[in-house]
């Protein structure tokens, strides 16, 4: 099952890059990501493929139910955990555990090409109370 997940989640992003690089004319940047799933759901699973746009100023610390892969398409975003904070711009991919609490802050319009593993009748995302 892991290995099946492990293969769609690699379509996926394959599939975003090359969408990403369609009709971009003579320039285009190539995408690839590699990483182990350690928190893949156990079945069944839903796979959720979606472009988000999130309003700048927005502030939201929550988890997601499965693990989330991001890709910035535009705007940036500050993702804080841990005591670390990172900040995200255009072309910029992170990632997203099952279940660890995170919180976004958006410092300009945020769009995102998000792919996410989930358990099959559990929300994407859980806001958190801070």
């Amino acid at each position: 099952m892991r290995t099946a997940l492990a293969a769609l989640v690699a379509l996926a992003l394959g599939l975003g890059a090359g969408w990403l690089m369609w009709g971009q004319g003579d320039e285009r940047q190539r995408f690839s990501l590699r990483a182990d799933l350690p928190s893949v759901p156990a079945e069944p699973a839903r796979i959720e493929v979606i472009t988000l746009t999130i309003s700048d100023g927005t502030v939201s610390t929550h988890f997601h139910t499965g693990p989330t892969v991001n890709l910035v398409l535009g705007g940036r975003a500050e993702i804080s955990e841990r005591g670390r904070s990172t900040v995200y711009g255009p072309g910029e991919v992170f990632w997203e555990p099952a279940r660890r609490v995170h919180t976004l802050r958006v410092l300009d319009e945020l769009e995102l090409y998000v792919f996410r593993v989930l358990p099959r009748g559990e929300p994407a995302t859980v806001q958190v109370e801070r």
